[in-house]
């Protein structure tokens, strides 16, 4: 047999894509319809994930500006408290000062009372020693 060309054999055999059409032509319908299903389906996951995404974002943007807000609101509070401590314990701390200045004042006065009292216990005593050694020294002389 003579070499048959290319364009031959097709004449032949006919158009290969009627051929296919008939062998496979409800298999890649099958296909096309499933692959258009599942196009679908993605493009449909796709639009779903992107909601998600946005809903995501504001859901967190929304618990930041509202952790935000607690947080602040904690700070100032705790702020608040700390002044009013500082302030009610310098107030303690100057009660303080004055009471123990009360008390050494009133210590100092107590203390200088009992010296003038020694004193004029043992300015006494002195006088009465001296009085009694003046006397035995005269009865001594007799």
């Amino acid at each position: 047999m003579a070499e048959i060309s290319q364009e031959d054999m097709r004449a032949r055999l006919g158009n290969i894509d009627q051929i296919r059409a008939l062998l496979f032509g409800h298999k890649t319908e099958e296909y096309d319809e499933l692959f258009e299903k599942h196009s679908e389906r993605l493009d449909k996951l796709e639009s779903e994930l992107s909601q998600f995404k946005a809903e995501m974002g504001d859901r967190l943007e929304k618990l930041q500006a509202s952790l935000s807000t607690e947080i602040r609101t904690a700070v100032d509070f705790l702020s608040k408290q700390l002044k009013y401590l500082s302030l009610t314990t310098h107030e303690e701390t100057s009660k303080l000062d004055e009471e123990i200045q009360t008390a050494e004042k009133r210590n100092t006065l107590a203390f200088d009372e009992l010296n003038k009292t020694l004193n004029v216990q043992t300015n006494s005593l002195h006088n009465e020693l001296e009085a009694s050694k003046d006397k035995l020294e005269e009865e001594i002389s007799y």
